[in-house]
């Protein structure tokens, strides 16, 4: 064993390329906090131990009526880290808050909405038909088959937030950076320089030799060399990523299922030029010759071509310019080089973008300005998709309030979704056609692991987006 390893026994550092902004489950949909809070917002179930369905505040579980009606045991020794029970009643009003958050927003997660009594639910502290409390049973009635539904409510979203932590009558959260867990984990630090977890003692969930009994979170996108790198015992960063080196060992699973893609936000407000579907062409143009001088091979397909179903979209970007006046487009600075000093002859995915972007700055018509700011005309985005089942998560990028909400500005791709069976090459064409969504490539996150810190992660399921640091061990 290193003395590196010795010396950091007690806890390890995780790399992070975001900032923590909100412990409110609702925005969990936001990639940095799969990282964050999963851990720490106890699920009844969770996916994130490999080859099982763990369970987490339930104990066992059953269905019947064709999965209409499922029954979940929760468990009875349960405390939040303030040392407050955790009753059952807790469990079914934190649903019911999703639930009037949902409805109120007209918003469709691929669960609550076929809840019974969901459309007409209009008060959280009323009864909710689809959510029953018996004894120490949770049960959901639907309104539709749902086989699925444990690995649907695996996902974070749905983790337990104790009851002082929102308004009961509006929902809303009370406040960002306030954590009371509910599960293995709780927040122990959380200010603007790092972010820290601590396994908690009373141990309700999983034991295992050798748990890491404190995850330091810190932003890995500055650092410049081998030396700063080797700071971090583990981190999640694309297969491709020149911000390690041969000191990392990558592990993953599922290829080309992640998303990247430039979204014209300033589409959809009517008296922006952007809303012009001819500018946005000749703008999508503009950024893809600033691919093409990179060499970065060009997809017209938002979509994985991996993924069932889907058929190569032939997608010819070349525009004319439209007549408009100059003006001035804002976008997120590119502020890192996103690779090491050892790779300076090599241009990143970071560097490409940027070069890409400027090309459309420099020769659209437009000022490009990148500052910070509330919000963007233009901006670089990125998501991720299921092999296996992708219509809940397709489903979900259009039709849920939360999450990446892909723009349908002709009504056309919410018209398909309606169908029985949509297809899915009729939405990616559809995406292209609108020109809001600029598809750039599928590409493979997974784990980089420091060679030298002895991270055992046999117990990963690494085909959950999520993290869920309970099922880490030190070797």
């Amino acid at each position: 064993m290193t003395n590196m390893t010795k010396q950091k026994k007690d806890f390890a550092v995780f790399g992070i390329s975001e900032t923590i902004f909100s412990s409110d489950p609702l925005d969990y949909d936001y990639l940095i906090h799969h990282h964050a809070f999963s851990s720490v917002f106890a699920k009844l179930v969770s996916i994130e131990k490999n080859g099982v369905i763990f369970p987490m505040l339930a104990s066992s579980w059953s269905n019947k009526n064709s999965f209409k009606e499922w029954h979940f045991k929760i468990k009875d020794n349960l405390t939040y880290s303030n040392g407050d029970k955790i009753t059952i009643e807790d469990i079914a009003l934190n649903f019911k808050r999703l639930v009037y958050l949902k409805n109120k927003k007209d918003s469709k997660s691929g669960v609550l909405e076929f809840l019974e009594g969901f459309s007409s639910f209009n008060n959280i502290s009323d009864s909710l038909t689809g959510i029953r409390t018996q004894n120490n049973e949770l049960i959901f009635i639907f309104n539709k088959p749902m086989p699925d539904l444990l690995e649907k409510i695996s996902f974070g979203f749905y983790g337990l937030a104790h009851p002082s932590l929102y308004d009961q009558k509006t929902g809303k959260w009370l406040d960002n950076q306030k954590t009371i867990s509910s599960g293995p984990y709780e927040v122990s630090k959380w200010d603007s320089e790092s972010f820290e977890l601590k396994l908690r003692e009373n141990k309700f969930f999983y034991s295992r030799s050798n748990q890491i009994k404190k995850i330091k979170l810190l932003n890995f996108t500055k650092v410049k060399n081998n030396q700063d790198i080797q700071e971090f015992d583990f981190l999640i960063a694309d297969k491709q990523s020149l911000l390690v080196n041969d000191s990392f060992e990558y592990v993953g699973s599922a290829e080309k299922l992640k998303l990247g893609y430039v979204n014209v936000f300033s589409a959809l407000k009517n008296e922006n030029i952007l809303s012009n579907i001819d500018v946005r062409k000749w703008f999508r143009h503009k950024f893809y010759l600033g691919l093409e001088k990179n060499n970065f091979p060009i997809t017209g397909s938002f979509f994985p071509l991996n993924l069932r179903g889907i058929k190569p979209l032939v997608a010819n970007h070349e525009a004319i310019k439209p007549n408009f006046k100059h003006f001035t487009i804002y976008s997120y600075p590119f502020n890192f080089s996103g690779k090491l000093e050892e790779y300076k002859n090599k241009k990143s995915i970071v560097e490409i973008f940027s070069d890409a972007m400027n090309e459309l700055g420099n020769n659209s018509g437009a000022s490009l300005v990148l500052e910070e700011r509330k919000d963007y005309d233009i901006d670089i985005r990125g998501s991720g998709i299921e092999a296996n089942d992708y219509w809940d998560t397709v489903k979900f990028m259009f039709l849920s309030k939360d999450g990446i909400r892909l723009p349908d500005i002709t009504g056309r791709i919410y018209k398909e979704l309606e169908k029985e069976n949509p297809d899915i090459n009729v939405i990616n064409q559809e995406l292209w056609d609108q020109a809001i969504i600029w598809p750039i490539r599928h590409y493979t996150t997974g784990y980089w692991f420091n060679k030298k810190s002895d991270i055992d992660y046999s117990e990963i399921n690494f085909n959950s987006p999520a993290v869920d640091f309970q099922f880490f061990g030190w070797k």
